[in-house]
């Protein structure tokens, strides 16, 4: 017995490390994007499921107490951790569903997300939960006041056949519902640009589970390898989901400017941002004569090079990507770069073709294909945009008095 209260302090102590660092951390993006109260009643559910459980390993307590109130007391604690373990990685999922996964009739969603923005509070998200705890809560209260349920739990182990196979047939079913909802939640969302790996998150999520339905077969044959497959699973989740994002927390996050249409009223305006420069390098690659020494892509491949030694003019230690670009200046038409051109004869260079590419290609990109995929991108990112402004997905303000306001909402 001594074994296991040093093993619950151990790991008590290290859930309990991890949640006063998410609070502490809570205004991190990372954070709060993921629903603090969520992660919060997560981990602990997390650990009520490997305390109850740990209880039953023989080789931390080698004589399990057999005491028949304790034995109904351990199968609530494993219900009641489970589903307060599993189900906010649902709700989660569903609130990043409905801010940033966009219909197929995305232009005309608005009315729609204004009539389901309240689902994104995470008060709303609480009270869901609280409400489909109701079912495991309205379980336990039968396993305590009428024993015969109890021996359609797989925890049990009684040497009655009948309910042995019910129960692993029930626990078995369950597993199969989870993962189905997992692989269903990670593949909806798969399209959805995640700067703070939160779908990545699930998908980790979904492999894991697949050690509950994959030793369940374990149930009949050896228990004591089911239980360790158990807690094997809820210590990884532990580690994926709390101490991987406690790491990214630390670290500084970058931002990358908001794509607007204004911004494709100016050339050197999209020429500066990554991913409009994407659409109109396409564009030229596209043209006929992008293989020819005056083609508009060797154009734009001589004005990335100018960009990139006035940058680092100091620098000898060019990247991949500056010294591939070097390829593509022999341009006569412009003359030649090297490390003795002045800064204002790169400022000259670079003014030159920039004019080149305004007057010959910028006015055919913006009726070009390519620049109504941007359009659409950038309608697209304003809309998502936008319902971050009106949800709790945006962080705390540093000179809020508040000691958290995504907490109240």
């Amino acid at each position: 017995m001594l074994i296991f209260w040093v093993l619950v302090s151990i790991i008590g102590g290290i859930y309990m490390l991890a949640d006063i660092l998410v609070i502490i951390k809570r205004k991190n993006l990372h954070i709060t994007r993921r629903s603090p109260w969520l992660l919060h009643i997560s981990l602990w559910g997390n650990f009520l499921e490997v305390l109850s459980i740990s209880s039953l390993v023989d080789f931390i307590i080698p004589t399990p107490d057999v005491n028949a109130l304790w034995t109904k007391f351990r199968d609530c604690g494993v219900i009641l951790g489970h589903c307060a373990f599993f189900i906010p990685y649902i709700l989660r999922a569903y609130r990043i569903s409905i801010v940033f996964n966009l219909d197929k009739d995305w232009n005309k969603s608005g009315d729609i997300f204004e009539r389901k923005i309240h689902r994104t509070r995470q008060v709303w998200l609480i009270k869901l939960f609280a409400l489909i705890m109701i079912i495991p809560l309205v379980l336990c209260v039968l396993i305590l006041s009428y024993d015969p349920i109890r021996y359609f739990m797989p925890l049990t182990g009684e040497n009655n056949d009948v309910d042995e196979q019910l129960a692993t047939a029930i626990y078995v079913f369950i597993c199969f519902i989870e993962q189905i909802l997992l692989i269903f939640l990670t593949y909806h969302l798969r399209s959805i640009e995640d700067q703070y790996n939160m779908i990545n998150e699930l998908i980790w999520i979904c492999a894991i589970w697949s050690i509950s339905p994959i030793f369940s077969t374990f149930i009949t044959i050896d228990r004591k390898a089911w239980y360790s497959a158990c807690l094997l699973r809820n210590l990884l989740i532990f580690i994926r989901s709390y101490l991987v994002l406690l790491i990214f927390s630390f670290r500084p996050v970058t931002f990358s400017a908001s794509l607007t249409v204004d911004m494709l009223n100016s050339l050197e305006i999209i020429l500066e941002n990554e991913k409009t420069l994407e659409f109109f390098e396409k564009f030229l690659r596209n043209q006929t004569d992008a293989h020819k020494k005056n083609s508009g892509y060797s154009l734009l491949c001589f004005y990335k090079e100018i960009e990139c030694r006035i940058h680092s003019q100091n620098d000898l230690n060019l990247s991949y990507m500056e010294v591939e670009m070097t390829s593509c200046s022999m341009l006569n038409t412009l003359g030649k770069i090297d490390e003795h051109t002045t800064p204002e004869n790169l400022q000259k260079s670079k003014s030159l073709v920039l004019k080149t590419l305004n007057e010959k290609y910028y006015k055919h990109f913006l009726k070009s294909d390519e620049c109504l995929q941007l359009r659409k991108m950038i309608h697209k990112e304003e809309i998502i945009a936008f319902r971050v402004t009106k949800t709790s997905f945006l962080p705390i303000m540093p000179n809020k008095n508040k000691f958290d306001e995504i907490y109240i909402q």
